[in-house]
């Protein structure tokens, strides 16, 4: 399938508008605001469709840094016999991506795809990305911190998948995206289907419809406008704790 990107033009200020809300992003939050909009003038918007299945190419990521303007982008690995895939990171507006490739220089073997109609990304050299990270202290102290998370995940996803069974890994997985501005909701992933859950978690879409069924059943889960919500917080802790614990 033939990649579609499309790229924004400049305004004025030789950057597009759109991109001031990378400011948020965990690796340019200390910059002073003069310092960051003279970041914003190297980058480009490119805008990636849900319809294609691997939004960004090997040789992109080999060659450019990019960074979440807006949307879900999910990365994964899959085994193209059985088709089962595992989600290695969930990312969304501010996260950047490939860090490995920016501290190794090889290629990364991973795919890509959109989680939402249309994911934003701002992208940049990756030689220039690496300068950021060497010679401006604010993104330097702040890209060790966002590795760690990236690294904390990684374990998070290596330990469930060893030591959870897969109702434990599902329950997890919801408490984790809880949403504390709104009760019961979900961040991230209450709109997405049992088959991108299940590749959070290590397992198939069969698998998860079962799970989420016995939770509900529980009165641990409910549907609120065709979105999954927690009913009870304190409930599905327990009830996790419960499980961790062999009770």
């Amino acid at each position: 399938m033939t990649l579609k990107i499309h790229r924004t033009g400049s305004n004025t200020a030789g950057y597009d508008p759109s991109l001031e809300s990378l400011k948020r992003s965990p690796l340019f939050t200390k910059l002073r605001k003069k310092e960051f909009r003279s970041l914003l003038s190297s980058m480009k918007l490119e805008r990636f469709s849900r319809e294609d299945d691997h939004p960004l190419t090997r040789l992109d990521t080999m060659g450019h840094f990019y960074m979440i303007v807006s949307g879900r982008l999910k990365v994964y690995e899959q085994n193209p016999v059985v088709g089962k895939e595992i989600t290695l990171f969930l990312l969304r507006q501010g996260d950047a991506f490939d860090v490995i490739t920016l501290l190794d220089g090889q290629r990364h073997e991973v795919l890509y795809r959109c989680l939402d109609r249309e994911v934003e990304c701002a992208s940049v050299p990756m030689e220039l990305a690496r300068k950021w990270v060497r010679e401006i202290p604010a993104i330097n102290n702040a890209f060790f911190p966002y590795l760690g998370h990236l690294l904390r995940e990684l374990e998070e996803l290596a330990t469930d998948l060893s030591l959870c069974d897969t109702g434990t890994r599902l329950a997890k997985l919801i408490l984790k995206h809880a949403d504390s501005s709104s009760e019961g909701g979900l961040r991230l992933i209450h709109d997405l289907p049992h088959r991108e859950i299940a590749g959070l978690i290590g397992t198939v879409r069969v698998v998860v419809n079962r799970q989420m069924q016995n939770l509900k059943r529980q009165g641990l889960l409910g549907m609120k406008r065709g979105k999954l919500i927690i009913k009870d917080i304190e409930l599905l802790t327990r009830w996790i704790e419960d499980r961790w614990s062999g009770e």
